[in-house]
């Protein structure tokens, strides 16, 4: 079955800790002829009084997290992620275990790792920037990219997408 949305999503930590400092996720359309961007989405930085804890603002992050996801996760939903290491694969694990836990989720997805794809294609796993300007791939733009770094989850979540996009035409085409 093909599926309706791809859901890019991209996690940022403390390189210490395997809890998240940040996110971005892209919902990409594949129902409109190339495929279009849907949305993209950057949780804010959520501080409720000015004295959040740190407790509060990964609930608030989780719960405006899981509204997104669910707006767009259905049976014909991928989410595609990119983890140089299994470190950071733990990450996006735990952010979708912790939103089952509290009840803001009724189901784990399947995430699908880019690395993985690459590996067996006998590229570089360990960064997707290598494949990027090997393919001369394009990364998607927005508004919401003004300004934003190549270290910026929302960059990240546009790149791992233009990869996922170009490795399925690439395994399509050998199929």
């Amino acid at each position: 079955m093909k599926k309706r949305y791809i859901i890019s999503l991209k996690v940022n930590s403390d390189s210490k800790k395997n809890e998240p400092l940040s996110l971005a996720a892209v919902i990409y359309d594949t129902t409109w002829g190339a495929g279009r961007i849907v949305s993209d989405y950057i949780p804010g930085a959520v501080d409720l009084s000015g004295n959040a804890t740190k407790e509060d603002m990964e609930s608030a992050m989780l719960s405006a997290t899981a509204r997104v996801y669910k707006k767009f996760a259905d049976k014909t939903a991928v989410v595609i992620i990119h983890n140089p290491d299994q470190y950071s694969l733990a990450l996006e694990s735990n952010l979708f275990t912790s939103m089952l836990e509290n009840g803001l989720i009724d189901e784990l997805p399947t995430l699908i790792d880019v690395g993985t794809l690459l590996l067996q294609l006998g590229e570089e796993t360990n960064s997707i920037d290598n494949y990027i300007k090997k393919n001369h791939l394009v990364i998607g733009y927005s508004p919401s990219m003004k300004g934003v770094s190549s270290q910026h989850p929302l960059f990240d979540a546009y790149a791992i997408l233009s990869v996922y996009l170009d490795l399925q035409k690439l395994i399509s085409t050998q199929n």
